[in-house]
C-alpha cells in the first residue's frame, strides 16, 4: 500500500501535518499525521505492540516513515 501514490494523495489532505506511516508486520499498516497531538507517540506504541505480538516471519520494520514530495523517508522525529 505504501507504493500506491494515488491512495496517499487522497489521505494526505485529511491528515494535519506530514503523513507518517509504519508497516510493522505484513498484516498491519499504521498512519498518523505529525500535526495530531500524541499521534507519533501512539504510532510508536502501536508499532511496539504489533511487533511483539507478530510471528517473526510476519515482522517487517519498526521504523516509521514520513512522506515528503511523494516519496517515503525514515522518520527521524523532525
Amino acid at each position: 500500500l505504501l507504493l500506491v501514490d494515488h491512495l496517499w494523495d487522497q489521505f494526505e489532505p485529511q491528515l494535519p501535518g506530514e503523513t507518517v506511516a509504519a508497516v510493522p508486520a505484513r498484516d498491519a499498516i499504521l498512519i498518523t499525521g505529525t500535526g495530531i497531538p500524541g499521534g507519533i507517540a501512539s504510532l510508536e506504541n502501536a508499532i511496539d505492540q504489533i511487533w511483539n505480538r507478530s510471528e517473526q516471519r510476519l515482522q517487517l520494520s519498526r521504523s516509521p516513515l514520513v512522506r515528503r514530495n511523494k516519496s517515503w523517508h525514515v522518520f527521524d522525529g523532525s
